[in-house]
């Protein structure tokens, strides 16, 4: 399929196929960037990169699908298997995948923080927020980078959500 005809507009068949092509992705991935949807869409559909107008019919096809979506603090925007995923932490996470870590949600990013935290008693919340970046690829990040400041909303979650605290010594540990 080429570019124009996915963003073909009145076209309901096209756009029931590429909505179930959607799901397929949520399903297998979800939480899911919306960017990273729009990326697998693509390669799936043979076109070679992701334009304003790509986005735009992505952006249509969420809302005609009725998928559950979230915002991160960034701005980006994740789709959920269903609403009540939206803010679930659960007990693993995972790497890989082709994924950049701002296509990371953040209950996964405070997953990593939680699971690092059972293994390393305790550390600065800046050392955590790196060790979080690491998990996901992130070689070396200085606190000014993406990399760092999107590990950081996910300590920041744990935080916030009760996952972890912070102890008399000014270290982050899982909540006794």
């Amino acid at each position: 399929m080429n570019a124009d005809a996915f963003c073909k507009e009145g076209s309901d068949s096209t756009a029931r196929l590429l909505v179930e092509d959607i799901r397929s992705i949520v399903e297998t991935e979800a939480p899911v960037s919306l960017d990273l949807v729009a990326k697998r869409l693509c390669d799936a559909c043979g076109i070679e990169r992701v334009t304003s107008r790509i986005s735009a019919r992505i952006d249509y096809l969420v809302r005609y699908g009725k998928f559950c979506c979230s915002a991160s603090d960034s701005g980006k925007r994740f789709i959920y298997r269903s609403a009540s995923d939206i803010g679930l932490v659960n007990e693993t996470y995972r790497t890989g995948g082709g994924r950049d870590i701002t296509d990371v949600p953040v209950e996964e990013l405070a997953s990593a923080a939680i699971a690092i935290t059972s293994v390393q008693y305790g550390m600065p919340e800046e050392n955590l927020a790196k060790e979080v970046a690491a998990a996901f690829g992130s070689k070396r990040c200085a606190v000014t980078s993406v990399a760092y400041k999107t590990a950081a909303e996910g300590v920041k979650f744990a935080l916030d959500n009760r996952y972890l605290t912070v102890d008399g010594n000014g270290r982050v540990i899982l909540v006794p």
